[in-house]
């Protein structure tokens, strides 16, 4: 009754079978097309001519004259040989295989695109490469045979990295004997060998490339090629080529956005530093230094005696740098911008002046010794008038004012008081015409063999005057420094020190003299009486006739002493906890005083003021010390994407400066005034009494990727106790991308 349809209704039967023949038909042409234009990809002809090219090359050569698109990693392309290969008109597929038949690196194409791999080995291949892995034992020294620690050996091309030990001693297991094994450390040339069971001992060079020269930075060391800060260098070979007796001359015009002014040219003179410029308009623009560690003063106390010739650095008189020997100093960093300086905190505001003295060496004990001698004069003096010239310029200044020579106006025009129109003298050469001596000896001592090195040295240093008399700085140094560390390297001493003991006689009233004996006239009396004292030329009234009304050099009776004496010293102590961890702690201290005196006998005035005067001294006492303590903890991961260096620290000073003058008079002569006792009246005149903590937390961060991709971070929390409990701490904090 009822029948069951198999077929779409709708549909006949004939219609139906005629949709399915064509269906058919459609897929076998494309089907076929789809071959056809596949083997017309692989049939293109490539022609290609190459001889010992890189991989890289001959591919983009492929792919101009192909249009296909090659898919690759540069990193695998560091493990392909150079290709040499000559074909015409070959089919594709014919030149890859011929390119990669002995490479390391397969190949698979889809559509236009070719996609390069790693081979992947036969199981034989595998069973061989096995029996051929060797373990690699080896040790890293420098080109004094000294272990080098930290060292990073990298299997080249491969994801295996190691860091040398204390000893300088690494090792990798099951490495393929065909490996290039590479070293590289801070300060030194990278190095590259072939893989062998036993590579003994590896030396590394110095580098040559100032790109890979050490770069002393805050509480630690870089290079200047992984450095992101902006920091100057100095060596010590500069600073002992220059005839100088403060480093910080040393440093004038070398070194860019660094200005060095000297107040005068006398020596311990005050000199202004400004790093990037002023920031402040009156006060605290001094950068921060620190020697060995141990942060330094800035500015010598203001109860200083000597300001007119030792000028002023910021506030108070002189520099302390001046009382460092230039010879004891290896290098000297300038840190310019924040990312170098944020980790001082507050103190490197104005930048960073980092001086490091010099360590010993491993080797034969070897015996340095340096003497200078020279002089220093005037270069450039004044064009003076003469007589014939002078003269007729007073007789016409008169003339312009109506007035009529006379004994009080033109005692110089009248030949009066001694004055003489037949004498013609050049006062800058009479007086200032002395060469000024300079003498520098310096020995150094330093050696030592692999687990202790040591340097001491000793110095002197004579610098006179060229003004009439005995003057003289003198200045006698000491510097020693050790390095130790036990047999397996994991715990290292290193401790130093220098001293100097500064003497200076050198008048306070250079600069003055330097300025007013250019002004006196050509036919001014004689500064000396036949006897060989001074002459005041006095007229009708017993007052001087000179510039100013006194003789010039009357002002060199005055007696002037400084002795000052600087002791810095410092400790640096450090254990490997594991490899790559590190504590570290950092102990200075710093002892800078100085005694002063000044005097002014009766025979520093000219005689009509004596009656009126007393013999005054003053007697000057100062003293600046300070500690500090900074402990360190440092890691270092080293791994497959990148290097990470770690520092956490904390930093505790204490500052003491105390400062006195007495003024003394009433003493009844000369010989008595370099005392207290011979005086009748004693008045304090000036006190300084000051004492301030300081404390603080910094920590570092560092990545490198690759020697290519660097990034600095720096953090510091300042706290001291000159400032209220409310504002007593403050954050610092830099970046920096390299």
């Amino acid at each position: 009754m009822f029948q069951i349809w198999t077929e779409n209704p709708g549909i006949c039967r004939p219609i139906y079978h005629k949709i399915l023949s064509i269906m058919r038909l459609t897929i076998v042409l494309l089907i076929a097309s789809l071959m056809q234009v596949s083997a017309a990809g692989f049939a293109q002809k490539v022609s290609l001519s190459a001889s010992k090219l890189p991989l890289k090359t001959v591919l983009g050569n492929l792919s101009k004259q192909t249009g296909y698109d090659f898919i690759y990693t540069e990193q695998l392309l560091k493990s392909a040989e150079p290709i040499t290969i000559k074909v015409k008109n070959l089919e594709l597929n014919v030149v890859l295989e011929q390119i990669f038949t002995h490479q390391p690196i397969s190949y698979a194409i889809e559509s236009k695109t070719v996609i390069l791999k790693t081979k992947e080995l036969s199981l034989f291949e595998k069973i061989l490469n096995k029996f051929e892995e060797i373990d690699v034992n080896g040790k890293v020294v420098d080109d004094t045979g000294k272990p080098v620690p930290g060292a990073t050996v990298l299997v080249k091309g491969k994801s295996r990295t190691v860091i040398s030990g204390i000893n300088g001693e690494f090792s990798f297991k099951n490495i393929d004997a065909g490996d290039v094994i590479q070293i590289s450390y801070i300060g030194y040339e990278l190095l590259e060998v072939s893989a062998s069971a036993s590579l003994n001992t590896i030396v590394l060079k110095p580098a040559t490339s100032k790109l890979d020269e050490v770069q002393i930075q805050a509480y630690g060391t870089t290079s200047k090629r992984l450095s992101t800060s902006n920091i100057s260098t100095v060596k010590g070979e500069v600073l002992e080529n220059q005839p100088v007796a403060n480093p910080l001359l040393a440093l004038m015009g070398r070194v860019p956005g660094l200005q060095i002014t000297p107040n005068n040219g006398s020596p311990n003179s005050g000199i202004t530093v400004r790093v990037q410029g002023q920031n402040s308009i009156s006060n605290g623009n001094d950068p921060f230094y620190v020697v060995d560690g141990v942060p330094y003063p800035t500015q010598l106390l203001e109860t200083g005696l000597n300001r007119i010739n030792i000028g002023n650095s910021g506030r108070g008189p002189g520099n302390p740098l001046s009382f460092i020997n230039p010879a004891d100093i290896e290098s000297i960093d300038i840190l310019k911008d924040a990312d170098a300086t944020a980790i001082y905190g507050s103190r490197a505001a104005n930048g960073a002046i980092l001086i490091t003295t010099k360590r010993g060496a491993s080797g034969a004990m070897k015996v340095d010794l340096t003497l200078q001698s020279g002089f220093s004069s005037f270069t450039n003096n004044f064009d003076k008038l003469n007589t014939e010239q002078y003269l007729e310029m007073r007789r016409e200044a008169l003339k312009n004012v109506n007035a009529i020579p006379n004994a009080a106006n033109a005692y110089d025009v009248l030949n009066l008081y001694g004055f003489d129109n037949n004498r013609n003298t050049d006062w800058q050469k009479e007086v200032l015409d002395k060469k000024s001596s300079f003498s520098n000896y310096q020995l150094n001592l330093s050696g030592g063999n692999n687990n202790t090195q040591y340097t001491i040295g000793a110095g002197y240093i004579n610098q006179g005057s060229f003004l009439p008399g005995s003057f003289e700085n003198t200045k006698a140094t000491g510097h020693f420094n050790i390095n130790t560390s036990s047999n397996n390297r994991k715990f290292q001493v290193q401790f130093g020190g220098s001293y100097m003991d500064d003497s200076n006689t050198l008048p306070s009233s250079a600069n003055f003299l330097a300025a007013i004996v250019p002004s006196l006239a050509p036919n001014a009396p004689s500064l000396y009486n036949p006897d060989g004292s001074l002459n005041f030329a006095v007229d009708d009234q017993g007052l001087s006739t000179y510039l100013y009304g006194n003789n010039p050099l009357a002002t060199l009776e005055s007696l002037y002493i400084n002795k000052t004496r600087n002791l810095v010293t410092h400790a640096d102590i450090s254990y490997q906890i594991i490899p790559g961890l590190n504590i570290k702690a950092n102990l200075g201290y710093n002892n800078l005083s100085s005694n002063e005196l000044t005097t002014a006998p009766l025979s520093t005035y000219q005689p009509y003021v004596r009656p009126f005067v007393s013999r005054t001294s003053q007697f000057s006492d100062n003293r600046t010390s300070s500690w500090n303590i900074e402990p360190q903890l440092s890691y270092r991961l080293l791994k497959n994407w990148g290097e990470l260096n770690f520092l956490l620290g904390a930093s505790a000073q204490q500052n003491e400066s105390n400062g006195q003058v007495i003024t003394a008079s009433g003493y009844v002569n000369d010989d008595l005034m370099e005392t207290l006792l011979g005086a009748t009246t004693l008045e304090n005149a000036g006190t300084v009494a000051s004492r301030y903590k300081y404390s603080a937390l910094f920590g570092r961060a560092n990545y490198n990727y690759k020697n290519k991709y660097l990034f600095n971070y720096t953090i510091r929390r300042d706290g001291t106790s000159r400032f209220s409990p409310d504002n007593r701490f403050h954050n610092f904090q830099a970046a920096g991308l390299g």
